[in-house]
């Protein structure tokens, strides 16, 4: 997430001094991966395991194994731990595909043909092809830890924008269809409008104006955490531990930003953006907004 911020930054910005600045950051993360998790030698896709849905889903151990001194004890594999979780694999797209479109000028030739073949051998996001995405690809039922409600089936969506309004303009053939069914009330996780929750975003970048409305207005009427300096802490409660929570709002004034702009995400050049993407028709505004290419709307 870090990386996509600083890659967003140019985008906005086309600072190339921050850029080159931060861009470490970005080149040691696609290290990690590509180190980690390397093109099989047999060939095939990329497999990213053993791994585990954010918080949510986990490595099921057996009654003869157990976790101690930080070693896990007991053999890994797909029947009871997860292979390519959806974070991580529609993070390692959506870098990749932004680093490959910068100028090449900003990277060692022999790293931009690495995580090209790279791209290529990624396996795509879990039930990409089906009706609905999942958290991850393989299909055995995992631990999921107890009171969590985390969704990460729709991390494609948000933070990582391979679904949105913004790239159906890019790929009109493009089907959301496969987030809308994730987001679905009553899926593991989704309807809730607190703290760190992420529906009130992913419902601006699908495109569902009534929804996001609905649920920024909701974060409006959030009491401030009196006391505290800054007037964008909340009093939290629900998903927010305790007040001062930043979580509450930021996630609200993010929405209302994808709401009215959202970049249609098809590379540094272009830089194409697409207005009112999930503003409710009844709403009438006044507003200045920072757009891609150091533009203003």
């Amino acid at each position: 997430e870090v990386s996509l911020m600083i890659l967003d930054h140019f985008l906005w910005s086309k600072s190339e001094a921050t850029l080159r600045r931060y861009l470490p950051i970005v080149v040691e993360t696609l290290t990690f991966f590509t180190s980690h998790f390397p093109i099989p030698t047999s060939g095939g896709p990329v497999r990213i395991f053993p791994s585990q849905a954010l918080e949510t889903f986990q490595c099921k151990p057996a009654i003869s194994e157990s976790w101690s001194g930080g070693q896990w004890h007991g053999s890994l594999n797909e029947t009871n731990c997860v292979l390519d979780d959806a974070p991580t694999v529609a993070a390692l797209h959506a870098l990749l595909d932004k680093v490959l479109s910068l100028p090449p000028s900003f990277f060692a030739a022999p790293d931009l043909t690495a995580w090209r073949l790279y791209r290529e051998a990624l396996p795509p996001l879990p039930g990409a092809n089906t009706t609905t995405l999942r958290a991850y690809a393989n299909t055995e039922t995992y631990h999921r830890a107890p009171d969590n409600s985390e969704t990460p089936q729709l991390y494609g969506v948000f933070p990582y924008r391979r679904y949105s309004v913004g790239r159906m303009q890019q790929t009109p053939g493009l089907d959301l269809g496969p987030a809308l069914k994730a987001a679905a009330p009553g899926q593991p996780g989704w309807g809730q409008n607190i703290g760190w929750a992420q529906d009130v975003i992913n419902d601006a970048l699908l495109g569902r104006a009534a929804a996001a409305g609905a649920k920024v207005i909701d974060r409006m009427q959030n009491s401030r955490a009196d006391g505290y300096r800054f007037s964008g802490f909340a009093f939290g409660g629900g998903l927010s531990a305790h007040p001062p929570a930043v979580e509450d709002l930021s996630n609200m004034a993010t929405a209302l930003h994808f709401m009215l702009l959202q970049p249609v995400d098809d590379g540094f050049e272009s830089g194409r953006a697409v207005l009112f993407p999930a503003w409710p028709c009844g709403w009438d505004l006044d507003t200045k907004l920072a757009a891609p290419l150091n533009t203003t709307v």
